[in-house]
């Protein structure tokens, strides 16, 4: 089919929330409806030869390239399914009298794609006519909503008139495209005074002791205009912190992004429940109370990380859409140094056995596993921490993509080395928590990663695509795709260690060049997968490398405040020193550790007698040592 080359992203249950409003004109959740047949009080024009807008559930109403989330009962229009002419789909609510009302608005939950194929653009508009239906004026043109998701409008243009309609128009124009599904539609006059609070931006975890700016939105769902309120927080319950604000104009159904003039200091470590609400709208009570309050459970560490997203992509060589995507992708992971020390991102690179003839000699199952464990439905596709950082189609990644997401401190570090021997590689290390938590999903994976292949390969010969190079791709998951279980409960400095090992076999010759694989670790959870950490490692191939006592050596975190770890493999028992030096090169502080046992170690280095400033840690095991810098911000 045409569009299996294509990524529609995948459609997530949008919760509606209860309306609180005076007075509800009309209100159709169309769970009342049987088969396909839409509500006998709305009708609908339409040249489609499937019968345009039909009612029906997520899994009726799907189709191969326009899956659509479940969403009990909806009306949808479905062109991928019918490849026929809904250049002009229109769905017409019944007739409204708002004679009695002085403000109105329009809410329903909406799948609108608004996507392009081979040069179309389909287009989703709500209209209104209040002549019974002959003629119809645009109320607004949908932009792009994917997934389900609560829409509103402010029609109070049209109160105070008895014969108001509202239609839902789709048009394909004229090509082969996606649809659209309209749920929980609902028409009302607003409570006058009405602000609900919406979103707190705060990251989900900050350092203690650390000032944190209490921001986010709220949205006037009144209908009046406000002008003055009372911004509102606490924390745990304790006395509310206040901000008066005036000289506003925020319009109905508008929204505000507020930021609190007195910051919260976390005091102690673990959870805190900050909660935010206005008060005082324009002078008076607020009308409406169940939306006024919203919540979010932050965590106060100690220490956080930097994080380094992992973006992984799904590819194939014969794919057409692949080729001319993959060099851009590939300019932005390069331009942060993927994979590489120091890298803001690390990246994996799925080939997958598709289209037809589907022979893209790089296809393991285990690139298969994670293809159904995103649910994708086409390729090429794009997933950044697991969706939490980017989703979709690779055309839409960004540099704001990766800033983003590594903007979000991390709760794990992860420290590690890896070797080959012959053909078996070894991958030593272990995943520290700097938090407390709780959470039986998480997962340690390991993919085996190749840094480039060419048409020159014995491995990967010319293929339909024209493609000529391929970066990161993924060879082997080490020990499988399932990865490996992390404790359900985890403490502050407790470390899951990673002693996993892979012997290759020699045919097929599934890897080139030994010295162009990496190792790709990361944390994930499999119930949200929600990617928390990721780290590239370096397989050492060199005989004297691999013979060191010292075989890995890692600090974090880095900057650090009061203390940090100091992580190192052995390849044997030795007795470990470790030694401070300032940037004068005098040494401030020796720490003689003595015997220590072989593999993962990691040991603490406390900033107590230390200024700011840079510094040079020596780690020496027995008769090998090696040196990294340091920085202390107090």
């Amino acid at each position: 089919m045409k569009k299996n080359l294509l990524i529609i992203p995948a459609l997530l249950l949008a919760a509606t929330g209860i309306l609180n409003a005076q007075t509800i004109v009309l209100s159709e959740n169309f769970e009342s409806t049987t088969g396909t047949a839409i509500p006998g009080t709305w009708t609908q024009v339409t040249a489609a030869t499937d019968g345009g807008w039909k009612s029906g559930t997520g899994t009726s109403l799907s189709s191969a390239s326009f899956p659509i989330a479940t969403h009990t009962r909806f009306l949808a229009t479905n062109d991928d399914g019918c490849n026929c002419d809904k250049n002009n789909d229109l769905l017409k609510s019944p007739v409204m009298n708002l004679s009695a009302l002085t403000s109105c608005f329009l809410k329903f939950d909406v799948v609108n794609p608004a996507a392009t194929y081979s040069g179309d653009t389909e287009i989703g508009k709500v209209e209104v006519s209040t002549d019974g239906g002959t003629t119809w004026t645009v109320l607004e043109t949908l932009s792009a909503i994917p997934d389900w998701a609560s829409h509103s409008i402010n029609i109070s243009a049209y109160a105070g008139m008895s014969s108001v309609m509202i239609g839902f128009r789709y048009s394909d124009a004229g090509g082969w495209l996606y649809g659209m599904a309209i749920d929980n539609f609902v028409v009302y006059q607003p409570a006058a005074l009405d602000m609900a609070a919406n979103t707190i931006t705060l990251l989900s975890y900050v350092v203690a002791s650390t000032p944190q700016t209490i921001a986010g939105t709220l949205s006037n769902e009144g209908g009046t205009t406000v002008t003055s309120m009372t911004l509102n927080y606490n924390v745990d319950g304790g006395a509310p912190v206040t901000q008066a604000l005036s000289s506003l104009s925020i319009a109905p159904l508008g929204s505000y992004s507020y930021s609190h003039s007195t910051a919260w200091t976390p005091g102690t470590t673990g959870n805190h429940t900050v909660k935010v609400w206005a008060s005082n709208i324009n002078g008076s009570a607020d009308l409406v109370n169940s939306n006024d309050t919203i919540t979010k459970v932050v965590y106060a560490a100690t220490s956080l990380a930097q994080r380094v997203p992992l973006y992984e992509g799904f590819s194939s060589s014969t794919c057409g859409p692949c080729a001319s995507t993959n060099p851009g992708t590939h300019a932005t992971l390069l331009a942060n140094n993927a994979n590489q020390t120091g890298g803001t991102v690390n990246a994996i690179k799925y080939q997958m056995n598709y289209p037809s003839p589907g022979n893209d000699p790089a296809y393991t199952a285990e690139c298969g596993t994670r293809h159904t464990y995103y649910g994708i439905s086409g390729i090429p596709h794009g997933e950044l921490d697991g969706g939490y950082g980017f989703e979709g189609h690779p055309g839409g990644f960004s540099q704001t993509n990766i800033d983003n997401r590594g903007a979000v401190p991390a709760v794990f570090t992860i420290t590690g080395n890896a070797s080959f021997i012959g053909s078996t590689v070894t991958i030593t290390g272990g995943v520290t928590s700097l938090i407390d938590i709780t959470n039986p999903n998480l997962k340690i994976m390991v993919a085996l990663t190749e840094d480039h292949i060419n048409t020159a390969d014995n491995a990967h010969g010319t293929q339909s695509n024209g493609e000529t190079d391929w970066y990161d791709v993924m060879r082997k998951m080490v020990p499988s795709a399932t990865g490996t279980a992390m404790p359900s409960t985890q403490t502050v400095s407790m470390v899951t260690p990673i002693n996993l090992s892979y012997t290759f076999g020699t045919t097929p010759k599934i890897f080139t060049n030994l010295s162009l694989m990496k190792a790709i670790v990361w944390v994930q959870d499999l119930t949200t997968k929600e990617i928390y950490q990721s780290k590239a490692i370096s397989i050492v191939t060199s005989i004297d490398e691999v013979a060191s006592t010292l075989s890995s050596f890692d600090i974090y975190p880095n900057p650090f405040k009061d203390f940090t770890t100091v992580a190192f493999t052995l390849k044997q028992a030795e007795n470990v020193k470790m030694e401070v030096y300032n940037m004068l090169g005098e040494l401030v502080s020796s720490d003689d550790k003595g015997g220590m046992a072989p593999g993962y170690n990691s040991v603490e280095l406390n900033a107590e007698n230390l200024s700011s400033g840079m510094y040079f840690v020596k780690l020496s095991a027995g008769t090998y040592s090696i040196t990294k810098k340091v920085s202390i911000n107090k």
